[in-house]
């Protein structure tokens, strides 16, 4: 009761409320929150110092930037989301915490795609040349055939996420009943479905997945979780495109310090400590099954997780 207390004394702010809302659906840097609310370094970073000592945010450090988002292991985040649903229903024009939320969401949106856009145009400039390139930090060979075991002999319709130019899917495609790629950038399309026309691909984002719901037997998401803002949003999509029972197989990087990475291959996130990457596959109502690290011949560690989309109980009980 007592964390309780703390967490909605430091939430009753109205700055601080600005910052939650804004922090409601993506993680952003420190210089991002200041230009979304328009206030000095100092004020900012007294708030987001109270709001993170209360327990309601969690930061990370990606190079010489800090992120911040709300915490997802907090005991309280049930009641922020709903403090935060709340806010949403403020319909008093001449109410100042609603002008503000307001022109918080309008900055907000202005800012994301500006993000996506530049995902996108790497992709689009780089194509095949993005997994060359990275191959000094990483061995693609290596954890695309811990991918291809991991899924058995017969998977059914398999989801590759973030397909890329389709060297993954190829691959599914040989034992697959059905691989579709989905992909955000159309020209990596146009080279997926020249590799492999026999896979079916689909232009979208994977935080908003162009697939109805429970039509997928298993789920890839190779590399893709630290290019997006919100890692957490494309493990629930993944959940919500599974059958029952369901299967997901995750390769992503672990933690390191390769600045090179994100300022020359359009990374987000320096990797993931293992206990982060678990905590969210498993909050997003999958059950672990396998866990493993691995490099290959690359330099960086990469880490493997096969789950099961859970039938009972956690998320996926209320989706």
């Amino acid at each position: 009761m007592a964390d309780i207390l703390k967490s909605l004394r430091a939430a009753a702010d109205e700055t601080r409320l600005r910052i939650l809302s804004v922090l409601g659906s993506e993680p952003l840097a420190v210089g991002e929150i200041l230009e979304i609310l328009g206030m000095g370094q100092s004020r900012i970073s007294r708030h987001l110092k109270i709001l993170a000592d209360a327990g309601l945010l969690e930061s990370h450090r990606l190079g010489n930037r800090v992120y911040y988002g709300l915490a997802g292991q907090s005991r309280v985040e049930p009641l922020i989301r709903e403090l935060l649903d709340a806010l949403t229903q403020i319909t008093e024009s001449n109410n100042g915490l609603y002008r503000g939320i307001v022109r918080d969401r309008s900055k907000l949106t202005e800012i994301l795609e500006l993000r996506k856009q530049m995902s996108v145009d790497h992709f689009q400039r780089m194509g095949r040349e993005h997994d060359r390139m990275q191959q000094t930090f990483v061995d693609s060979s290596y954890y695309r055939r811990e991918i291809i075991n991991e899924l058995g002999a017969k998977p059914g319709t398999v989801v590759d996420l973030g397909c890329g130019t389709g060297e993954l899917s190829v691959m599914i495609a040989r034992l697959a009943g059905k691989a579709i790629g989905v992909d955000q950038s159309p020209r990596v399309l146009e080279l997926a479905r020249s590799a492999c026309p026999q896979g079916e691909f689909r232009l979208g984002e994977i935080e908003h997945l162009p697939l109805p719901d429970e039509g997928a037997d298993a789920v890839v998401a190779s590399m893709v979780l630290h290019h997006l803002p919100d890692p957490s949003s494309g493990l629930k999509e993944a959940n919500r495109v599974l059958r029952k029972k369901g299967t997901l197989v995750v390769v992503d990087l672990k933690e390191h310090d390769e600045e090179a990475m994100q300022r020359e291959f359009a990374d987000f996130w320096p990797g993931f400590s293992g206990d982060r990457l678990e905590a969210m596959i498993q909050d997003a109502g999958f059950s672990i099954q396998e866990k493993r690290a691995g490099q290959g011949d690359g330099k960086l560690t990469c880490l493997i997780y096969r789950a099961t989309k859970q039938t009972t109980g956690g998320l996926n009980a209320n989706a």
